[in-house]
């Protein structure tokens, strides 16, 4: 699972630097130059959808979303694990929408193409889909460590 998590953290890693490098350059290109980049804004865009769902599933993961948690921490703790496991039921029926629909608007999409790359619109829009099933296994992982104790989300 370590080294899923490595590869998951890298490619968010070169989508950043894609996104921030590219506009840069285009913001350089573009004022002192003179010479914009024509993908640049295109490139830059699509990476930022593919950083948001995919650095939601690491957040997700690790449980470092924005969460109010003010009031379960006076409940007692059998009452607590009901609360988180209703949460977590709750991110999964959100989530298998999500998925569902994605695929969906991702599939519809695959016969537009962009404007200046002439990259599938489809491709962007499976930023959903994907980043929805890791959101979903990230979420089923905490559950089975809520369920059956902190060895239990432990690759076999």
């Amino acid at each position: 699972m370590a080294a899923y998590d490595r590869l998951l953290r890298l490619i968010v890693a070169l989508l950043m630097a894609t996104m921030v490098s590219v506009a840069f350059a285009q913001v350089v290109l573009r004022f002192v130059f003179n010479q914009p980049l024509t993908w640049a804004e295109e490139v830059a865009r699509y990476s930022f959808v593919w950083v948001t769902f995919l650095a939601a599933a690491i957040g997700l993961e690790r449980g470092i979303h924005i969460g109010v948690d003010l009031l379960i921490g006076f409940f007692p703790d059998p009452l607590r694990r009901t609360i988180e496991l209703a949460t977590h039921a709750l991110v999964v029926v959100t989530l298998l929408v999500l998925i569902y629909f994605g695929f969906r608007q991702s599939a519809v999409n695959m016969i537009q193409v962009s404007p200046i790359l002439g990259l599938p619109m489809g491709v962007p829009y499976a930023a959903l889909p994907i980043g929805g099933i890791i959101m979903l296994f990230g979420t089923l992982r905490r559950t089975r460590v809520l369920l059956c104790g902190p060895g239990a989300g432990a690759a076999p």
